[in-house]
């Protein structure tokens, strides 16, 4: 199931069945939830699993336990495991009415970035047929004599196309042979 976000100011008609409300112990404003939301927050399964799928009047409700939230990462982690809920029982056309949940806006966000992230596929070895895992050893070989300063790399011409030099954080990069071998006499090995 691939996750799509779209920010509308109306409920759109294909989505209208299935309505996600994420629960805290804040004010419920519709008459209709605050009715549920007694019996809701009494069933074992949604105290325990954090999501409850119930139908009332002809709607569908996902109901999200946001209780035990406090921090930005809860909330992403929740958005994830709902990611996972809303797959496993095939609640496709979903739709969050901010007008009925009491998430502020940097919950909310952090909710739908858990989703999102969740909703990713990380097939990085796409090529490998055989779905085989691909990993690589690096052992130490050789200590530099006098130890080579970022300064000193970027000031070398030659090297200058390295990512090293274009990209800030990086921790492992490609280099070619003839870089290699510039590094290695600077390093004077």
């Amino acid at each position: 199931m691939k996750l799509n976000l779209n920010f509308v100011n109306k409920v759109p008609k294909i989505a209208k069945d299935n309505e996600i409300i994420l629960l805290t112990p804040k004010i419920i404003k519709s008459k209709e939830i605050k009715q549920l939301a007694k019996s809701i927050f009494n069933n074992k399964l949604f105290s325990e699993g954090n999501f409850l799928a119930k139908d009332y009047n002809n709607k569908s409700y996902v109901f999200v336990n946001c209780t035990k939230s406090k921090v930005s990462l809860d909330f992403e982690k929740l958005g994830s495991k709902l990611f996972v809920f809303l797959k496993e029982n095939k609640k496709e056309n979903s739709f969050i009415n901010v007008e009925n949940n009491s998430f502020t806006n940097v919950q909310l966000e952090k909710f739908l970035h858990g989703a999102q992230l969740k909703s990713y596929n990380f097939n990085l070895y796409k090529t490998d047929k055989k779905k085989r895992f691909v990993a690589v050893q690096v052992r130490f070989v050789e200590k530099f004599i006098s130890p080579i300063s970022l300064e000193k790399i970027k000031k070398n011409k030659a090297i200058s196309h390295l990512p090293l030099i274009k990209q800030s954080r990086l921790s492992v990069m490609p280099v070619d042979m003839k870089s290699w071998k510039i590094l290695n006499n600077m390093g004077k090995l």
